[in-house]
């Protein structure tokens, strides 16, 4: 089966008008008798059941869906839901830049799996679709954060502090259920070297500094070599490659939250110039710095 050829439906990012000032959008769909559309998202996409059944068909296999089951695609996973019994039920899309910010790498390992994983590693092995059940209770928590959500993003002064902290209770609850049915993180060739590499990394973006293999490799507790073989093998990338991706995400979350100029953003991300800055960043995010503040940034940030 090759659904990507029949896609009928591709949904960008700015289909939804996602943005520094609208980074979450959900909706609730109603039971529908009849097979959706072969579509993708852009995006990360979490689905929840409220009631009914249906199949979902992905070019990985078919899945079955009730009023526990919660679904995760990642970007530009083709699918469609290829029988639907008054199956309801509630779908999120989130901007993971806006989301990448923080400590949620070291702090909540399995969030960041489900969650994040695809951006923050896009060449880590690793299925298209996860499914797992809802713990009793959660259906309800999943819609009381959503409709705060949006009640907060249409106050006559939005927070978005107040939705991202909203939106990681979201995400941390259905974390938790997958941790219940499944047993832990799935992430079993992420030794401790990789994960005290990857929280180097972390630091050297957060804090400009340049790139040192052997220092991180010390960092590690580990040779050079060794953690090169290891890093690859959990990730599917280099350390160095890791470290160029993150940086490029995190000068996309200043081009999200601040109105510093993209010169002056590039200096921060430790970029020599503009121009070096711009051919980093429209090689990992496909877009100019400046296309991509005019796409995302909507206003100015609260």
């Amino acid at each position: 089966m090759n659904l990507l050829a029949q896609v009928q439906d591709h949904r960008p990012k700015e289909a939804f008008n996602l943005s520094n000032q609208r980074p979450v959008y959900s909706w609730e769909f109603p039971g529908y008798p009849h097979p959706s559309k072969v579509h993708t998202y852009e995006v990360h996409n979490v689905i929840f059941g409220i009631s009914g059944s249906a199949k979902l068909v992905t070019d990985s296999g078919e899945y079955p869906l009730g009023a526990n089951t919660v679904l995760i695609t990642a970007p530009h996973t083709p699918r469609v839901f290829a029988k639907r019994d008054d199956y309801c039920g509630g779908s999120v899309l989130y901007l993971t830049e806006w989301l990448l910010g923080g400590s949620l790498m070291k702090e909540e390992k399995t969030l960041s799996y489900l969650f994040l994983g695809t951006t923050l590693f896009p060449k880590m092995p690793r299925p298209p679709i996860t499914v797992f059940s809802m713990a009793p209770g959660t259906r309800e928590f999943l819609r009381h954060c959503l409709e705060e959500i949006r009640r907060e993003s249409t106050s006559a002064q939005p927070s978005l502090f107040e939705v991202r902290l909203i939106f990681l209770r979201f995400l941390h609850r259905l974390a938790r259920d997958y941790e219940a049915e499944h047993g832990g993180l799935p992430w079993d060739d992420f030794r401790v070297e990789v994960w005290k590499a990857i929280s180097h990394i972390e630091y050297l973006v957060r804090e400009h500094r340049p790139f040192d293999s052997e220092l991180l490799a010390e960092h590690a507790g580990c040779s050079s070599s060794y953690l090169q073989h290891l890093f690859q093998s959990a990730t599917g990338t280099s350390p160095m490659a890791y470290y160029q991706t993150r940086r490029m995400q995190y000068a996309a979350l200043l081009l999200l939250k601040s109105e510093d100029s993209v010169t002056q953003i590039a200096y921060q991300v430790g970029c020599a110039d503009a121009a070096h800055f711009t051919r980093l960043f429209h090689r990992e995010m496909k877009m100019t710095p400046s296309a991509y503040r005019k796409t995302y940034q909507s206003q100015s940030p609260d």
